[in-house]
């Protein structure tokens, strides 16, 4: 009798552990897709199991992991900057309409609130749904990770770039002299909405007028004339201080050929007079006004 309690305990301490190993490893999903359409922001899938209930979310963060904070539920239209004209804003601490679900119902309106101690998050989640019905829940424990089932685009914190040949259109640098052969190109790389955003750009000179390829130095001291590997008329704009630009103080852009339909990678380095310092890569997206074939 007493070896049949004892094989009845360890059994049902065994039945216990595994449910409890299924709930923990299974109840959250943190899937990787990359960045945003816009760059500088993470789209983070996420799906919660609440019972018999499946509970998605698309949650916007500048952390892949999501960064702690509480996300809010936004349903206007933010009109983008450039290329973006959807309603998908991408921007930090938010999710939008249309995108999240609780069971078979869209999500329209709430928060998710995320904490996070080394591996063990803590979310709790209030929100409500288009039948009018609010839903509370929390966890705390381990989440899995998981690749999404599609990838973003956007290779690098930028999601735009323009390299375009001035050299048909633009006023040549005063003092330039009359026999240059080389090339006379205009880069700029972005990231963000109209709410928050970020745009690098410079002209610069290069030996061959149909390859851009190398690496540019900011010169904080251009005008008119300037030298090959330098550049000039080169600043930053935010979009949210209505395009002001503050002119770089120092670092580089480096532009290299890669055998992708874009055809050019372009890392930035570079710090402005203000002493901020902004860095990352253009690797994929969408390539405007590229007049190089």
């Amino acid at each position: 009798m007493k070896r049949l309690i004892f094989f009845s305990v360890i059994t049902l301490s065994f039945i216990l552990n595994s449910c409890n190993k299924e709930t923990i490893e299974d109840r959250v999903i943190l899937y990787y897709y990359g960045y945003s359409g816009m760059g500088y922001t993470y789209e983070v899938p996420v799906r919660f199991y609440v019972g018999d209930t499946v509970v998605f979310f698309i949650l916007y963060s500048t952390d892949k992991n999501l960064k702690e904070g509480i996300y809010k539920y936004n349903e206007k239209i933010v009109v983008d900057a450039d290329i973006w004209n959807d309603d998908i804003a991408y921007t930090d601490l938010t999710f939008f309409k249309n995108k999240c679900t609780w069971g078979s119902s869209n999500i329209t309106d709430g928060y998710v609130s995320v904490e996070k101690d080394g591996e063990i998050y803590t979310f709790v989640i209030g929100v409500q749904t288009t039948n009018g019905v609010w839903h509370n829940w929390q966890y705390q424990g381990k989440v899995k990770k998981e690749k999404y089932k599609i990838q973003s685009e956007v290779g690098g914190f930028f999601a735009v770039a323009h390299l375009t040949n001035t050299d048909n259109y633009w006023e040549r640098p005063f003092g330039l002299p009359s026999d240059y052969n080389g090339g006379m190109s205009w880069v700029q790389v972005e990231a963000g909405s109209t709410i928050k955003g970020y745009m690098v750009n410079m002209l610069y000179l290069h030996p061959n007028v149909n390859d851009p390829t190398g690496t540019y130095y900011v010169n904080p001291n251009a005008n008119g004339y300037y030298q090959e590997g330098e550049s000039a008329y080169q600043n930053i704009c935010e979009y949210n201080k209505n395009f002001n630009g503050i002119q770089l103080a120092s670092g580089y852009i480096t532009i290299t050929r890669v055998n992708k339909p874009y055809k050019f990678k372009i890392d930035v380095d570079v710090t402005d007079i203000n002493g901020r310092h902004i860095q990352g890569s253009w690797d994929g997206g969408v390539m405007w006004k590229c007049d190089y074939d």
